[in-house]
């Protein structure tokens, strides 16, 4: 989706992965607090025509460590808009996964002292997933398919 120009709307991109089609339909906007209610459904509606016959995951893109009431509204909009079980297609995506260091991700998670995170984290499954923003060469490359591992076990 890097490059690719955003929209209010959402954005399309489409491919292939080891034989896979995948669709991805980024939302820029949708879950933003400041978005008015008619107006999100509105732009909701929209994403769903451009992810048929899906939505089959939910990606929920956070910054490491920065999991934020905003977040925690956004999460509250999935629920009512996509209905409550929707959690059980929700993925976390967390970004800046080098900010963690020799750290791994299940310890950061685990030792977390963002209760809305937690919670978060239960409600989905304990379904996450960290990328290294600085990831080079063959690092870089795998990242998406440890991404595909967390989606293909839903």
């Amino acid at each position: 989706m890097e490059g690719l120009p955003k929209s209010r709307y959402g954005t399309k991109a489409e491919g292939t992965k080891n034989g896979r089609d995948i669709l991805v339909v980024d939302t820029p906007s949708i879950f933003e607090t400041k978005a008015q209610d008619q107006e999100m459904y509105k732009d909701i509606g929209h994403c769903y025509v451009l992810s048929a016959p899906g939505p089959h995951v939910l990606l929920l893109v956070t910054q490491l460590g920065c999991f934020t009431a905003r977040n925690t509204v956004a999460v509250r909009r999935v629920k009512e808009v996509f209905w409550a079980g929707a959690m059980r297609h929700v993925v976390v995506l967390f970004t800046h996964k080098e900010d963690l260091g020799d750290m791994p991700l299940n310890e950061y998670v685990a030792k977390t002292g963002n209760f809305s995170l937690k919670i978060l984290v239960q409600e989905c499954g304990k379904r996450y997933c960290g990328l290294k923003n600085q990831a080079t060469g063959e690092e870089q490359r795998k990242q998406p398919e440890k991404l595909m591992a967390v989606v293909e076990n839903l």
